[in-house]
């Protein structure tokens, strides 16, 4: 029976104390992180020589990090280093003051401010006496270590806290009986005791501490806390370390004041060292060593992903996260953990992470889209190895044999394979549920001369409006020539007026495409992009996975409302885009086949030579990972060439319709040879169907643009097609 020496104790409901113990294992995602060599960096190694267990603080300013160690398995003397970049690139050992150089255990570095509002840093070192340096300047200079009052303990402070009270702190740490007090006075068996201690003066002085909770049955330490998203209560996670039970948790409701009995946290949480901080969704990161009863990951640096409110009732949280593998035992994660302003948690730590080598400092860098990308890709068990981009006939046989695709049965098994390859990504393609109702509606009209524009919306999903500019030739419109070939012009990126650009508002250069083909009367649908411009939709609420799919099926419903137009030729349906439309039109092609001619200007190349496969574009809300785009690419980041389609496929996807694809030799975007060595790919399936000549590459001699020429090709494409 554990046993809690705190009178006044706040207890919480008696559903949160668990009849049962909690599972020793755990069931939600793990996420590995460790082959991802990518999100390393080194901020110390000395070949030789044991570093370990950092902390760390992030100043202000949101980059400057700094972080202190010991030279040495939590004795030795402190190390120092600043980053002045969130974690890219840290400096040489920082000079320190000479009795740092005597310290004892593990350093802990925290920020604390006055009730004056004076900003400090404190070092804290711990054993007997526990010991304190001050930092005035954010860390240019320090005060030596200094005698905090007549206690000890061991790992000095587990945490610093900022209580509601300006000024007012709260710490605590543990103690086995060795070191508190002076002689010593272990028990056995032995009993852990933790602590804590207040201060009122911006952390220069501490109260004597006061023991919190003692049991020789678990031996509960290290603590970490985290408050709730209220403010209301304290939350602070503890090793177990006798390692007969789970790690456990205890809250208080008064700012530290009582506490509630201790009980067991789920399997998940269950490590050393917990240290968390909110990323700025809300949701909670926790970095710790695995020693989870049950785990393939067991002494590796692990983390928890998932909500305060999972910390209060007992369930397993979101995710679990190896972040890198330890290989000696348990010996790492001592960790700090800082989140920047744009969401990147930096997490650093020491470890065994080479075999047979002394452990060194590294921090891991991460969002947590990427990680919901990762969970998301791999809940959907891609088939592995991917076929060939390069090589369309073959197909996935049994046992992942390669099969050749001798005829069109055959091409149709590889294209089924890349359309789930295309949703793993996307998300999933609705079907008729989504169908609303268009019930368009007119906002406004202009008269462009031979023809009508409607600023127009249309319910594309239950809740969902796309607004688009609808051009109709008025000999169309007037039933004075037959019903006219339909056409979807698709924007390029533009975050003013969107696909306002496609109809000549504002006069943008070489982009008016929409209001070219209404003069040579086609009837043409412009609808807006997710998230560009005014059109803003909420994919989330919307339950879309990713833009592109929204984009896509925006589309799809808008060849619905052509087709359901009496002046439109039902059956002569073409798309055309550049830029973000050059390849908006190819998927929405891919998925529909009513579209039978597809133009796409500066809209492509290889996702492997996109800005030449550079790291930077892979990265949360870069290139084709923005929401707007495909969120879940950045899962692929490090191994492009495991994204399960690209373009080679999504070209031979399209066959045998008719293609024509622009691909300028200056594109800054997008690169023409990426482009040849596609429709290389591609063109075997187009002669499988005997259309070799319904895909055609051009090679205008111009950057990122869509010139005249180009633009009057496209159009004796669709009028020799669609008319």
């Amino acid at each position: 029976m554990l046993r809690c020496l705190l009178l006044g104790l706040v207890l919480f409901p008696a559903s949160l104390q668990a009849a049962d113990p909690p599972a020793r294992g755990y069931t939600i995602p793990l996420i590995d992180l460790a082959p991802q060599t990518f999100r390393q960096v080194i901020v110390d190694r000395e070949p030789g020589q044991y570093l370990g267990h950092p902390t760390t603080v992030l100043l202000e300013d949101g980059k400057t990090i700094l972080c202190v160690y010991p030279k040495g398995h939590g004795k030795g003397a402190i190390q120092y280093k600043r980053s002045p970049d969130g974690g890219l690139t840290w400096s040489d050992r920082l000079p320190t003051p000479s009795n740092w150089s005597t310290s004892l255990e593990t350093p802990t570095i925290h920020r604390v401010v006055d009730a004056a509002g004076k900003k400090r840093l404190i070092v804290w070192s711990g054993l007997s006496p526990a010991r304190l340096a001050v930092s005035e300047d954010d860390g240019k200079t320090w005060s030596e270590l200094k005698q905090a009052g007549d206690w000890g303990g061991i790992v000095v402070m587990g945490f610093v806290e900022a209580l509601k009270t300006p000024g007012r702190y709260l710490a605590m740490f543990h103690d086995d009986g060795r070191f508190f007090s002076q002689p010593a006075n272990p028990q056995k068996p032995p009993a852990f005791t933790l602590y804590k201690t207040f201060s009122d003066d911006g952390g220069l002085t501490w109260s004597k501490p006061e023991s919190v909770y003692q049991s020789s049955d678990v031996h509960l330490c290290e603590p970490g806390c985290i408050r709730s998203p209220d403010g209301k209560q304290l939350a602070v996670l503890l090793r177990e370390n006798s390692r007969r039970k789970n790690s456990h948790i205890i809250f208080s409701d008064d700012e530290g004041t009582t506490w509630t009995a201790p009980h067991e946290v789920p399997g998940s949480l269950t490590g050393d060292r917990h240290t968390g901080k909110y990323a700025p969704d809300g949701r909670i990161f926790i970095s710790f060593r695995d020693t989870t009863l049950e785990s393939k990951t067991k002494g590796d640096w692990v983390a928890w992903v998932g909500k305060y409110e999972d910390l209060v009732s007992g369930a397993e949280g979101q995710y679990r996260v190896r972040l890198m593998d330890n290989h000696k035992g348990a010996d790492c994660a001592y960790p700090g953990v800082e989140v920047l302003p744009d969401g990147t948690i930096v997490t650093t730590t020491y470890g065994h992470w080479e075999p047979n080598a002394d452990p060194y400092v590294v921090s891991i860098r991460l969002k947590l889209a990427e990680l919901d990308a990762a969970a998301a890709i791999q809940a959907i068990q891609l088939p592995a190895p991917r076929l060939p981009r390069d090589n369309l006939l073959v197909y996935r046989g049994p046992d992942n044999l390669q099969i050749p695709v001798k005829n069109v049965d055959d091409w149709q098994k590889r294209r089924t394979e890349i359309l789930a390859g295309m949703q793993a990504v996307m998300g999933k393609l609705p079907g008729d549920e989504k169908r609303s109702p268009l019930d368009v509606k007119v906002e406004e009209e202009f008269d462009g001369g031979s023809y009508i524009r409607q600023l127009i919306t249309y319910q594309s999903e239950p809740g969902g409006r796309v607004p688009a500019y609808l051009l109709i030739p008025k000999a169309v419109r007037d039933g004075k020539v037959p019903p006219a070939p339909g056409i979807l012009a698709l924007h390029g990126t533009n975050n003013v007026i969107g696909h306002g650009t496609v109809v000549g508002i504002n006069n943008t250069t070489n982009r008016q495409f929409a209001r070219e083909l209404a003069e040579r009367g086609y009837v043409v649908l412009a609808p807006s992009y997710p998230l560009l411009a005014k059109y803003q939709p909420d994919l989330k609420t919307l339950g879309w996975d990713s833009g592109t799919l929204k984009a896509v099926w925006d589309n799809i419903r808008g060849l619905d409302l052509l087709q359901s137009l009496p002046y439109v030729k039902r059956d002569a349906l073409g798309a055309i885009g550049h830029s973000l439309g050059g390849h908006n039109s190819v998927y929405t092609a891919v998925f529909d086949d009513r579209i039978k001619a597809v133009v796409t200007s500066c809209g492509l190349d290889s996702y492997l030579d996109y800005y030449n496969g550079v790291d930077r574009v892979w990265h949360p809300e870069q290139g084709w990972c923005q929401t707007r785009y495909m969120l879940r690419l950045t899962a692929f980041r490090g191994r492009l060439q495991d994204i399960p389609f690209d373009f080679h496929e999504l070209i031979g996807a399209l066959a045998p319709r008719h293609l024509l694809i622009f691909a300028p030799l200056h594109d800054s975007n997008f690169q023409h040879a990426s482009v040849d060595r596609i429709a290389d790919a591609a063109r075997p399936v187009f002669n499988l169907y005997g259309a070799a000549d319904n895909l055609k590459v051009e090679h205008p001699d111009c950057p990122h643009d869509f010139p005249p020429e180009m633009r009057e090709e496209a159009y004796r494409l669709f009028d020799r097609v669609l008319k």
